[in-house]
């Protein structure tokens, strides 16, 4: 998997990474990637998961939430409006809650990307969303 990283990140972008030259605004770099099964299989139990992967978390829970059910204890998500690119257009906070409820999962908090909440009176523009659950099954352990 490559990521690309703007130069505008960077105060001297000619020697941005590690020494290496940059002869372009962009500059690839493979890294490892592991799934979320492989990495929850080293552990017995998780006591507390936090997740904010830029649109992709329904992708990755999706894909490994019966080793969640099993291994996670409770778990804070970022959710993205369909506007970012990895999200391909998709309700990323109406599809995690599905998927968490559809497990049998407790809701804690819930806030929708792209909305206004006020706290303490004072009114809070979200741009992006977060959804907290327990996992019930294993609250005791």
């Amino acid at each position: 998997m490559s990521t690309a990283l703007p130069v505008s990140r960077f105060q001297n972008w000619q020697t941005a990474f590690e020494g290496i030259p940059l002869t372009t605004p962009y500059m690839n770099i493979d890294v490892p990637c592991y799934s979320l099964d492989s990495l929850l299989d080293k552990v017995s139990l998780v006591d507390f998961m936090h997740m904010d992967i830029q649109g992709s978390e329904f992708d990755v829970l999706s894909c490994a939430i019966e080793m969640l059910n099993k291994k996670v204890k409770k778990i804070h998500i970022g959710t993205h409006s369909p506007d970012v690119e990895p999200t391909k257009g998709r309700d990323m906070d109406f599809l995690i809650h599905a998927l968490f409820q559809d497990h049998g999962w407790q809701i804690i908090n819930r806030i929708a990307p792209l909305s206004r909440k006020k706290y303490n009176g004072y009114t809070v523009d979200f741009v992006d969303g977060v959804q907290t659950w327990n996992n019930p099954k294993l609250l005791n352990n």
